[in-house]
């Protein structure tokens, strides 16, 4: 279920016409037969976050409100991410998935609560560094659970919160550098940030032919996505962690539940 916590002024059987409906109804478009649920609220009210059931999904994704300063729009930033970790102290806030935790030389190892990911855009670097501290303590607890839980200690069972955060300027003058550097780009991103074209998608191996297990170079996989029109720029392993940029002749053995990550049409 994709939910869009909303101030108001859409429901999810009239998403209305403006950003926010076009949002909405691209969301229905792109989820493939999921369920889209508008809440409407304050996306910084931890009754509003509890009633769209934040504490049992897999990521919260913020988009920067239109008109605002950008000291405000931070600042909504902050907050929304304090009221996620008041949420995530909460007794039961537990979620339903686990992962099998990383060990540095690639083995599993105990199993934990899978992280809650934030995912927000913030004008200010310097509130970049206040949202890292807010969820550095998060990230520091959740690297010591597995350790704890195979020494037989049960510390406070709970969710823990991990950041993604882009800079909005950072993100725009890095494209620019990049068609400066090479203007061919320059239809690449047009075609990526319009509504129309070829979009990034999260899909199954199965949907390209790639079975499980099997070792195969990466530039086979990326010839299998060829085949359907679409470019393979990496893939989603079992921990979460995204891998792009891998060169043709590595060895890519896609597991159960991985994802690649491509470009292309719906």
């Amino acid at each position: 279920t994709i939910t869009v916590i909303t101030p108001g002024g859409a429901t999810s059987s009239d998403p209305g016409t403006g950003p926010l409906g076009a949002m909405v109804r691209r969301g229905v478009d792109m989820a493939r037969g999921k369920q889209v649920r508008v809440v409407k609220g304050d996306p910084a009210d931890a009754d509003t976050l509890r009633s769209a059931g934040v504490v049992g999904s897999d990521a919260v994704v913020m988009a920067s409100p239109s008109g605002w300063a950008a000291q405000d729009e931070d600042a909504g930033v902050v907050s929304t991410a304090l009221a996620l970790r008041g949420l995530l102290d909460e007794p039961g806030a537990a979620s339903p998935h686990t992962f099998a935790h990383k060990h540095a030389g690639g083995g599993s190892g105990a199993h934990a609560e899978r992280p809650l990911n934030f995912v927000c855009c913030v004008r200010e670097e310097r509130t970049r560094d206040v949202l890292r501290l807010l969820v550095g303590t998060d990230t520091a607890a959740q690297a010591q659970a597995p350790a704890q839980a195979q020494h037989g200690q049960h510390p406070h069972a709970r969710r823990h919160l991990t950041l993604d955060v882009v800079l909005a300027d950072d993100l725009l003058s890095g494209m620019l550098t990049q068609v400066a550097s090479d203007t061919l780009l320059q239809g690449v991103f047009e075609d990526l940030c319009s509504e129309a074209g070829k979009e990034l998608y999260v899909r199954a191996p199965a949907a390209y032919d790639i079975p499980v297990g099997q070792q195969l170079r990466w530039g086979e996989v990326q010839e299998r996505a060829r085949a359907n029109e679409d470019v393979a720029i990496g893939y989603i392993d079992r921990w979460g962690e995204v891998v792009l940029d891998l060169p043709a002749d590595a060895i890519a053995t896609l597991q159960e539940g991985e994802r690649l990550v491509v470009i292309g049409d719906q």
